[in-house]
């Protein structure tokens, strides 16, 4: 916590830093929102760091191979170029909580609720998923 507060004050003060130097005449409305919007970007940059970086160096440097269980809170069957047929999971981060590019045959079988095992190189803390399965309460 307190490293994505001084990361979000540390923003802060380069794009300032960074107007001043570049000669950059903004309007005071523009100067206001950078410092309404600077300290949130930061803060989120340095959260990220911390809450998703640390456990996936982690997994790459210490990690082998790993299941971890998930709970599924949907499936939408969709074409896209970034991430086809997600499976969106529960209580992970906004942007890393899907499980993309597996086959609407596959993805059909969940519903909310409903228990999916990832396996993949990693830790309990992340996995970098190589595949999944249902999981058997048997």
């Amino acid at each position: 916590m307190g490293f994505a507060c001084g990361f979000s004050v540390l923003l802060l003060w380069l794009t300032i830093k960074g107007m001043k130097i570049r000669g950059q005449n903004k309007s005071k409305f523009v100067k206001g929102l950078t410092y309404l919007f600077a300290p949130f970007f930061g803060y989120y940059i340095g959260f990220t760091i911390v809450a998703l970086g640390l456990p996936m160096l982690g997994a790459v440097i210490v990690g082998g191979n790993t299941e971890v269980t998930y709970t599924v809170t949907k499936f939408e069957k969709r074409r896209n170029r970034s991430c086809s047929n997600p499976i969106t999971l529960e209580r992970l981060p906004f942007v890393h909580n899907e499980l993309c590019n597996f086959s609407a045959e596959f993805g059909g079988k969940f519903k909310a609720s409903d228990k999916i095992v990832v396996v993949g190189k990693g830790t309990k803390l992340g996995v970098f998923p190589k595949s999944a399965r249902r999981f058997d309460t048997e």
